[in-house]
């Protein structure tokens, strides 16, 4: 629900925007992979890699000022989809 408010609001800009549609939560792909898990009734299996790990946090600002705020959880809006 959310993804589709954001689009259609972005539907609405005039000109050209680099946009991330990122929610506020910071949240792992283990923790991702974890909460998929759950809600499918499966233990998801990790490959473990070594290596530094590396950090891909979305910058929502310009999606909160131009478009609209996120209304329901990362989890909450996995479940509805799964």
């Amino acid at each position: 629900d959310d993804a589709a408010t954001l689009f259609k609001a972005a539907l609405q800009l005039s000109g050209a925007h680099v946009i991330n549609a990122a929610g506020p939560e910071v949240i792992t792909l283990r923790e991702i992979g974890n909460i998929i898990g759950k809600e499918l009734n499966k233990n998801p299996i990790f490959d473990n890699r070594q290596g530094d790990p590396v950090d891909y946090i979305g910058e929502n600002s310009a999606a909160m000022e131009k478009l609209c705020s996120p209304r329901i959880s990362f989890q909450e809006g996995l479940a509805l989809t799964i």
